[in-house]
């Protein structure tokens, strides 16, 4: 007869060891990603086809809050009335950037950052986080109708 502590350790040590070699592996591919250089794509691709930009590098233009979960909205109606379903999370701004994203409150903005996908429970719905965050430009539109990106640290006041 077969010891069942040995069988639940020895299955335990497995699921350990299959885990951390995941997580190597992902974090490896990970860093290759976020050496390239980012593709430009419309929010709405991401929002619609997020499979395709699984673990890839992005710059994407959206309406921004910012908030302990942060979001990027395609329209500003939609993140005044808070539709999470049409938004995309941002998470992992690199430290010395938060103050920049508080700035950005409210505006429209550009962020550059890695896409991660992730399925919620049963109801299938397919969450998109822009992980990874090393650009966050403001869009201001000139009275000329051109557009500039100005980063928003430009914004902050020191305060």
């Amino acid at each position: 007869m077969r010891d069942k502590s040995f069988f639940n350790r020895s299955t335990q040590m497995l699921i350990i060891s299959v885990f951390l070699v995941f997580v190597a592996s992902s974090c490896s591919k990970s860093d290759t990603e976020s050496d390239k250089e980012a593709d430009q794509v419309s929010i709405y691709k991401l929002l619609l086809y997020p499979e395709r930009y699984h673990k890839k590098r992005v710059k994407t233009i959206g309406f921004y809050e910012y908030g302990i979960i942060s979001s990027l909205y395609p329209y500003e109606d939609d993140m005044a009335n808070r539709f999470l379903f049409r938004s995309m999370v941002v998470y992992n701004v690199k430290r010395a950037q938060s103050y920049e994203l508080a700035v950005c409150d409210g505006n429209y903005v550009e962020l550059e950052g890695l896409i991660v996908t992730v399925e919620t429970g049963t109801s299938g719905r397919v969450v998109v986080y822009l992980v990874d965050v090393t650009e966050v430009n403001m869009v201001v539109r000139e009275g000329d109708g051109s557009v500039d990106l100005i980063p928003c640290i430009l914004f902050y006041d020191g305060t």
